[in-house]
């Protein structure tokens, strides 16, 4: 069973770097949003720490 679109790996290692280097969470908001309406690419980020 494949994904519904077929996605570039170019576009999806674009997308998880920028999502990696984003600083603030409007920033990844912004950048989800983009992703999504420009290239069909689900995002999501997770804030973890020490």
């Amino acid at each position: 069973m494949g994904w519904p679109v077929e996605i570039e790996s170019k576009i999806v290692s674009t997308a998880a770097i920028k999502m990696a280097l984003s600083a603030y969470r409007q920033e990844e908001t912004r950048l989800k949003k983009e992703l999504l309406e420009n290239w069909e690419v689900k995002a999501v980020a997770v804030d973890y720490g020490g």
